[in-house]
This record gives C-alpha cells, structure tokens and sequence, in this order.
C-alpha cells in the first residue's frame, strides 16, 4: 500500500465508495424487482378470480336460459383459467407451496368441469323427456278433444233428431219401421232418446272435465318445472290432476261403443302413461340435478377459496420481500457508510501523517536546525517530495560545510596579514626611509582586512538567506553559483 502512488490510493479508495454504493442500488434493485414479480402474481391471482366469476355467470346464464352460448362461455372461461394457473404454476412460482396451490387450483378447476358437464347432460335428458311429454300433452289434447268434438256433434244429431221427433204424431212414429227397429220394445221412444241425450251431454262434460283436470296438471307441471321439482304442493296438483283425469278416461272406456273411440281411449291413457312416466324421471333428473349443482358450487367455491388463499399468501410474501428489501437496503447502506469512512479515515490518516512528517521537518530546516532528519519508507508522490526535501537539505548541508571553510580559510588569511602587519611595525625603526610606502601599504592592507571581514559577514548572511530560502521550496539546490559568488567576492575580482 505504501508503495502505490497517491492517485491509485483515492482512486482506489473512491473505486470502493462506488462500488458499495452500487452494491446498495444493487440491493435496492433486487427487492423491487421481487417486489414487481410478488405484485404481478398476485394480479395473475386476482385475474383467476376474475375468471371464476365469468364461470360462475356462464354457469348461472345457463341454469336460466339453457343456451349453447352459455355454455361455450363457460367452457372458454375454463380454458383460461387453466392456462394461466399451468403457466403460473410452471413458469412464475418458484416455492413449492405456491405450485401446490397452483395444482390444487387446477384439480378444483377439473371437478367443477365434470360436474358442470354433468348438469349439461342431465340438462339434454330433461329437455328429451320435456319433448316426450309435449308429445304425450299433445295427443291427450288431439284424441280428447276429437271424442268431445264428436260427441258433442252426436248430441247435436240426438237434439235436432228429438226436435223432429217431437214434431211427428204418436201414429207416425209407430208407422216408422226403420225407427221402430231401433227403439226397445220395453221404452217409450221419447225416454230411450232423453236418455241418449243425457248420455252424450255427460261424455262432453267428462271430455271438458278431462281436459280441465289435465289443463290444472300442466299448471303444477309448469309451477314444479319453475322450482326445480322441490315445491311439493305443486308436485301433488300436477299428479292428483292426472290422476283424475286418467280415472275419468278408465271409466268412459267400457261405455265407448264405437271402436274408433275406442282406440282413441286407448291411446289417451298410452299418453298418460307416457306423461307420469316422464314425469318421474324428470323428478328424478331434478334430484340428480340438485345434487350435480351443489357438486358444482363447492367445486366452484372449493376454486375460489384456493385462489383466495393463494392470493393471501402472495400478500404476505409481498409483505415479507417488502420487509427483507428494507433491512438489506438499511444494512448495504450502513455498511457502506461505515466501510465508506473506515476507507476515508485510513486513506486521510496516510496521507496527512506524512504530510505533518514533511511540514515538521520542512519548519526546522527553516528555523536553522540542519541536522533534523525526516524517516518515510513510502514511494508514493508524498514519498518522494519527502525524497526531494532530504535531497535538499544534504545539498544544503555540503553547500553550509563549504561555506564555512571557506569562512575558515578567510580567517586563516586575517591572522596572517596581522602577523605581517607587526612584524613589520616592529622593523619600522629599521626602515625610516620608507615608512610613508609601508604607511600607505597598512593603510591599503587594512582596507583589505575590513574588506575581508565585511565579505566574511556577508557570506554569512547569504548562508542564512539560503537556509531560509531551501524552506520555502529548495532554491537554495543551487548553491553552487552561490559558492562561485563567494568565491569571486573571496579573490576580490577574480570573476571580472
């Protein structure tokens, strides 16, 4: 770490800040998009529900109307709802639970359409006998009201043949062979055709009370058919009118002496036979119906309570996802603020340490104090300005080492040309002759001395000038221009 350089240490750094921050967004992303996939198999759900309820309308158009069309809408109602609980369960729902769900859907989804197609066949078997009482209905109403229409004709014939009869004298009616031959000899004639008449007028109003009674059956028949065969009052009006209707039937028979009345009798009660025979297995149809229908609302609501806990349970999941994607947003974001500030403290410390290292020693070789040392084993950009400031200042210290001999060997120079200066005060007696030249010469050795000792001074200066000036930014590393300077003043010329 010590050796990488300081943009790779922030970049570094940095790179990590981001990549927690992503892993955060990451997180965050993750428990959405459960989030979204929870939501939209809940609305797959709702859209099951959806599909019960068209079932359920198609199943209810057709227990009223009795349509193909309702039933083709329930069966496409079906169909889609398998489909999307097959593609939920194989595609979508990943827990076990939710497939099990799923299957127990489909299974109830299976149950329904069997006893729903129950009901339908049930439904055609009712409408065949319906059509075979029709046909019974029909042939009690042709064959009775052909006998009522005869009879009441062969009233008419018995009336107008009395009105004549009536008007003809008692010798006539004697005289009359053809009607003689007709009447019994133990009645008067007048009597046996009352009594024809009475006879013929009470099988009209037999005709017209069978046809009453059977009109009130069909009542019942219609008011039973309305309550589905459970409405017991109406189940005893529609058998007791048959009953009496048949029973009048039975009793006309023997008394029909035309054979073609006779079969008509015959097929009259052929028809009532019919008409209770399907009666019964339409009450019988009722009761398989009844039954088939309470098989097919449990397997309807059996469909309905499993989409309905499974839509709970997405619910719940979508509660917990929600719950699960909070904490694990909080936590990323936690560590990443905590691992984000361990990251900033340590990369901060490392770089302001050296720094205050380097500013340290920077202050004591400004203040003067050469033999200050700076220890940093890094080899970052900070490593190597504490490089360059060590590389200053033992510069500096050979430039500060040359200086002062050269300060050394100015001195050096001073006590000689002092020496000189006694030694020849003292031979001054010797050489009177030439005192003003010697005079002259002090004077000018003097000046030079002062001279020397004002350089001395001023090396001394530059010498500080520079320690100053290597604290401010190493100007001093070129001190050997400075050194020549020096020495040019030294030799007083030499560099003119």
């Amino acid at each position: 770490m010590k050796n990488l350089k300081l943009r790779v240490k922030l970049g570094v750094g940095f790179s990590l800040v981001l990549l927690l921050t992503l892993l955060v967004a990451l997180s965050g992303y993750g428990g959405l998009q459960a989030l979204a996939n929870r939501l939209d198999k809940t609305q797959d759900m709702a859209m099951l529900d959806e599909l019960v309820s068209q079932v359920m309308r198609a199943e209810m158009g057709f227990i009223i109307h009795r349509d193909a069309k309702s039933i083709a809408e329930n069966q496409q109602a079906l169909d889609a709802l398998r489909k999307l609980a097959q593609l939920d369960r194989d595609q979508k729902f990943n827990a076990s639970d939710d497939k099990a769900q799923m299957d127990e859907v489909l299974a109830a989804a299976d149950a329904y359409q069997g006893s729903f197609n129950q009901f339908v066949a049930l439904d055609k078997q009712f409408q065949t006998r319906m059509a075979r009482i029709r046909e019974a209905v029909k042939v009690v109403d042709q064959e009775v009201g052909s006998m009522q229409s005869d009879q009441a004709k062969t009233l008419l014939d018995q009336i107008a043949e009395l009105a004549q009869f009536l008007n003809v004298t008692s010798d006539q009616i004697r005289g009359d062979r053809q009607f003689k031959d007709k009447v019994p000899t133990d009645r008067p004639p007048l009597t046996f055709k009352l009594e024809r008449m009475d006879d013929r007028a009470g099988k009209v109003n037999l005709m017209s009370r069978i046809l009453l009674l059977f009109q009130d059956a069909r009542i019942g028949e219609n008011e039973l058919f309305l309550s589905q065969g459970r409405d017991e009052a109406s189940l005893r009006r529609n058998a007791e009118g048959v009953r009496a209707a048949r029973k009048i039937v039975q009793d006309l028979m023997p008394s029909f002496k035309n054979p073609t009345n006779q079969e008509r009798g015959k097929r009259i009660m052929a028809s009532f036979d019919l008409y209770e025979q399907e009666m019964r297995e339409i009450m019988a149809i009722f009761k398989q119906q009844e039954q088939t229908e309470q098989l097919m609302v449990a397997n309807r609501r059996d469909a309905e309570n499993k989409i309905a806990a499974t839509v709970e349970g997405q619910k719940r999941k979508a509660a917990l996802q929600i719950d699960d994607s909070g904490r694990v947003i909080v936590a990323a974001s936690v560590g990443a603020l905590l691992l984000g500030w361990m990251i900033a403290l340590f990369l901060s410390n490392f770089i302001v340490n050296a720094l205050v290292k380097g500013v340290a020693f920077a202050e004591r070789i400004a203040m003067g104090d050469l033999s200050a040392t700076l220890v940093m084993e890094q080899k970052d950009e900070i490593g190597q300005l504490a490089h360059a400031l060590k590389g200053m200042v033992g510069k500096l210290r050979e430039v500060i080492g040359e200086i002062t001999s050269a300060a050394e060997q100015v001195a050096a120079g001073s006590n000689e040309i002092s020496n000189v200066s006694q030694e020849l005060s003292r031979g001054a007696t010797g050489q009177a002759a030439s005192i003003e030249q010697t005079s002259a010469a002090m004077e000018e050795m003097t000046s030079s001395i002062i001279q020397n000792t004002d350089n001395a001074n001023t090396t001394r200066t530059i010498a500080q000038q520079a320690a100053r000036d290597a604290a401010k930014g190493g100007e001093a590393v070129e001190a050997p221009d400075s050194r020549q300077m020096l020495l040019c003043l030294w030799e007083e010329g030499a560099c003119r």
